[in-house]
């Protein structure tokens, strides 16, 4: 506005210089027609431009001696707050989509069992909606009691910690496992603790567990059935050649003067060959 603008004494001056800068310029008119038509109201409202700029506006009648005699208007530019705002809300949708987008089951609730928020994960294991459940305890939605009660005196020095829980579906009633993870840390506005919760479903890890103990078992009892198995076959072949190397023996004491040379070389070669074969069989 120009000097001239604000010397001019009307209102319709400075009015029409702005109005066609104005996204609803008409709404904008016929606001201020509805508010001179009540002398005593007070307004406030919102003028947005065209160029994106937001004022915050607000009127008061101005009474002297009991008489209406104008009014007070006052403008404030809250552009740059309506920006942050929007950002802000933009941020919370988009970690909104983030977090009922996970398989994960996430919840952030105070101590005492108050959730502040879940995602549509943990909703459905739990048979409600989310808006049944945020703002809600734990105690008045008949949900079991977490670790989170037991927490309440016992805070400081608590940061993280992981425990295994066990859920039913409430429509299947199939029984799942979770690993969950808790996190305390206190808030930003009240600086009061609060427990955030994140369980992934590790149900199908459970029973790859499962199967690989039952595998476990299985070749321990190989590996003892091939055990005995050794040890019978390891005797049961040592057998014949102990009587081998006896009858060797027998031989040289009873005819060795009567065998040759080369039927006492026969002999210590037999006894060699047993010895080789009684090592290969304790190498089995």
């Amino acid at each position: 506005l120009e000097d001239d603008d604000l010397n001019d004494n009307r209102t319709g001056s400075p009015v029409a210089k702005v109005i066609d800068d104005l996204k609803e310029p008409q709404q904008f008119l016929n606001r201020i027609e509805e508010i001179y038509a009540t002398p005593d109201a007070e307004a406030f409202d919102i003028i947005e431009f065209k160029d994106g700029r937001i004022f915050e506006r607000a009127s008061r009648p101005q009474v002297i001696d009991g008489n209406y005699v104008g009014r007070v208007w006052s403008f404030n530019d809250i552009t740059k707050l309506k920006s942050t705002e929007l950002a802000e809300r933009e941020q919370k949708l988009f970690l909104r989509s983030i977090i009922d987008n996970t398989p994960n089951l996430i919840s952030l609730k105070t101590l005492d069992g108050k959730f502040e928020l879940v995602n549509d994960a943990f909703a459905e294991i739990v048979g409600r909606s989310r808006q049944e459940i945020e703002g809600q305890y734990e105690e008045k939605l008949q949900l079991p009691q977490s670790i989170s009660k037991a927490l309440t005196e016992n805070v400081e020095g608590t940061e993280n910690y992981t425990v295994e829980e066990i859920r039913n579906h409430p429509k299947t009633n199939a029984t799942s496992f979770f690993q969950t993870s808790h996190t305390i840390f206190k808030g930003l506005l009240t600086g009061d603790p609060k427990l955030l919760s994140v369980s992934t479903d590790i149900s199908e890890r459970k029973k790859a567990d499962e199967s690989q103990r039952k595998l476990m078992i299985q070749l321990e009892d190989v590996n003892k059935e091939l055990s005995q198995f050794a040890y019978i076959v390891s005797h049961d072949l040592k057998a014949p050649l102990r009587a081998i190397n006896s009858l060797s023996e027998w031989l040289v004491t009873d005819y060795g003067e009567a065998l040759d040379e080369t039927g006492q070389h026969m002999i210590i070669e037999m006894n060699q060959r047993v010895q080789r074969m009684f090592a290969l069989i304790e190498g089995i």
